[in-house]
């Protein structure tokens, strides 16, 4: 994901990251002068994230603390929401979608990377089924070379909830 928002047009708005972890692609996007709030569940993520901040010579990359069960209307709507390896619990692709629905509009565009976990599929099928258009692509075979990413990008815009 970080690689991938190396070379991404962010564009102006807000840019999401969900279950940053140690923060890379937050970190990317912080560096190209992203408008980028980091989130993750793990109580320690952002100690993570200020550290990788300050290694790399940034100014600290914003961070909330965000449990996807729980509606934060302050949250907001987003321009880019991204993340990465989000689907490992049976009820993430649930859980996932609906927070996305809430933080979209039909101009917000999504990216999540997946390394092929069985419920990328029934995510994306959810999402279409919420009202995104859909398109899916696998790693090429320079990704493979070079960090040996197996997974797919799936990439989800043009949000118009079912009537």
């Amino acid at each position: 994901l970080a690689d991938l928002i190396s070379r991404e047009t962010l564009g102006p708005g807000k840019i999401l990251e969900l279950g940053c972890g140690l923060g890379m692609a937050s970190l990317v996007a912080n560096a190209r002068g992203a408008d980028i709030l980091a989130t993750d569940y793990h109580p320690r993520a952002a100690v993570f994230l200020q550290d990788n901040s300050r290694r790399n010579a940034l100014a600290d990359t914003p961070f909330r603390r965000l449990d996807w069960r729980v509606p934060e209307p302050d949250l907001g709507v987003f321009s880019l929401i991204i993340g990465s390896d989000l689907l490992y619990e049976p009820d993430h692709p649930d859980l996932l979608t609906a927070f996305l629905v809430r933080h979209s509009d039909a101009a917000t565009r999504i990216i999540i990377v997946d390394p092929k976990r069985r419920l990328h599929v029934r995510f994306r099928k959810q999402m279409a089924a919420a009202g995104f258009d859909c398109h899916r692509e696998t790693g090429s075979t320079v990704q493979f070379a070079a960090y040996g990413f197996k997974g797919v990008v799936q990439r989800f815009s043009g949000f118009n909830p079912p009537q």
